[in-house]
């Protein structure tokens, strides 16, 4: 059944010279919370509601940390969400 709902999925990587490298996945402990963009290139002012989150951290092609969090909030262009990661 179509409902009208579109998933955006973005995708990021650690820049060449980011904190993050070379350390042990054990280093992700330091950090309480991970900040989030939602990156919407030609359709975003079509959407009208932001309604569910999904996080998946990969490390080497391992997944290390997954969750999500439900919305029903008006869809803005380039929100930023901080997620905790505890």
């Amino acid at each position: 059944k179509d409902n009208g709902d579109i998933t955006i999925v973005n995708r990021f990587a650690l820049q060449p010279g980011s904190a993050l490298q070379n350390k042990q996945l054990n280093y992700l402990n330091n950090f309480e919370n991970l900040s989030v963009p939602i990156v919407t290139v030609v359709y975003g002012d079509s959407f009208d509601k932001f309604k569910l989150l999904e996080i998946t951290l990969v490390v080497n092609g391992k997944e290390v940390w997954k969750n999500k969090w439900e919305y029903d909030i008006k869809f803005e262009k380039g929100p930023r969400f901080s997620i905790p990661l505890k």
